[in-house]
């Protein structure tokens, strides 16, 4: 299949909104509701964009911080014991335990041993029970008394390495589910997480999915692939593109609406 070399109207740097335009004839930040967008000429490369975004990162970071503290204070931590998330579209109840099987010392994923052996907090594994809609944070030593930095940190990371696991498994079955009935092909499936985005698909027929996407229900993944492979066919979102979604996917509305709603309950960091 052949693809225009020119760059999609809208693209996605390092989690940045890229928009560009016949239009315009110089580059422009904007900063809204804690998002960032960049928009530029079409006619501007990919290395000039992250040159621009190196030389703003001061200027960016000051902005986010400035609207988030804007926002007020900060909830409750989200994994904190007692509240809840969503796993499978199932809002499960979050419980702490002491692992009764672990070793004193466990490594975490994408450490070195060396460095493992000096960590003074425990390592944390994940069980999901979802017939009870639980989801437990199993500790290696004990539960701390409080959730300081490095505790909350211990936690997010134990999340996320869950989220990746699965869905590297889970989506690549969907993928190949989906691809069977539309005929559309990906190149590669690339799976990690995104703050603000569900999934991407490039010029070259390689998508890329959000891992928190196991948190929602299966139709609601479903979508989200069946939106990536149409944009093999058509790299934007034109009436065309909506009409091939809708042609494969005819509740897809309900599930952009259920993105649309739970979309800070997904995409915590």
């Amino acid at each position: 299949m052949l693809f225009s070399k020119k760059p999609s109207p809208h693209e996605y740097m390092d989690d940045i909104e890229v928009v560009r335009s016949n239009r315009r004839k110089t580059i422009s930040l904007q900063v809204k509701a804690c998002k960032v967008r960049i928009l530029c000429p079409y006619w501007v490369k990919a290395s000039q964009l992250q040159a621009f975004i190196e030389e703003k990162r001061g200027w960016i970071d000051e902005k986010l911080t400035a609207q988030r503290q804007a926002l007020g204070p900060a909830n409750r931590f989200w994994l904190a014991k007692g509240e809840h998330v969503y796993i499978q579209g199932q809002f499960c109840e979050i419980f702490y335990e002491v692992s009764k099987t672990l070793p004193p010392v466990a490594l975490l994923a994408n450490e070195q041993s060396a460095q493992a052996k000096h960590r003074k907090t425990p390592p944390v594994t994940i069980h999901i029970d979802l017939t009870k809609k639980r989801i437990y944070f199993v500790f290696a030593t004990e539960i701390p008394e409080s959730l300081d930095p490095e505790n909350q940190l211990q936690l997010m990371t134990a999340f996320n390495e869950y989220c990746q696991s699965q869905a590297q498994v889970y989506f690549i079955e969907r993928l190949a589910h989906w691809q069977k009935i539309t005929g559309l092909q990906a190149s590669g499936l690339k799976v990690r997480y995104y703050k603000s985005r569900w999934g991407s698909c490039d010029s070259h027929a390689r998508i890329t999915l959000n891992n928190r996407l196991v948190m929602a229900p299966q139709q609601v993944l479903d979508y989200v692939i069946v939106h990536e492979l149409c944009h093999i066919t058509h790299q934007n979102h034109s009436a065309k593109f909506w009409s091939l979604v809708g042609q494969f996917f005819p509740e897809f509305q309900k599930c952009r609406y259920w993105l649309k709603q739970h979309q800070s309950d997904l995409l915590h960091n």
